[in-house]
């Protein structure tokens, strides 16, 4: 067996992103990972708190 120190190393460069894909985020990220499609945006009514 590994000793820990080089299962925790290991475990922990499974979740570092690399270098060679961008790492992404943002709404169109997300709704890629949901698997969810975009049908159409609708304006939200302005709140009393908002200028």
């Amino acid at each position: 067996p590994a000793p820990a120190a080089q299962r925790s190393a290991a475990a922990t460069g499974a979740r570092t992103p690399t270098f060679q894909e961008p790492q992404r985020y943002g709404e169109a990220v997300v709704r890629e990972l949901l698997g969810a499609t975009f049908i159409e945006e609708i304006d939200a009514p302005p709140t009393m708190g908002m200028r």
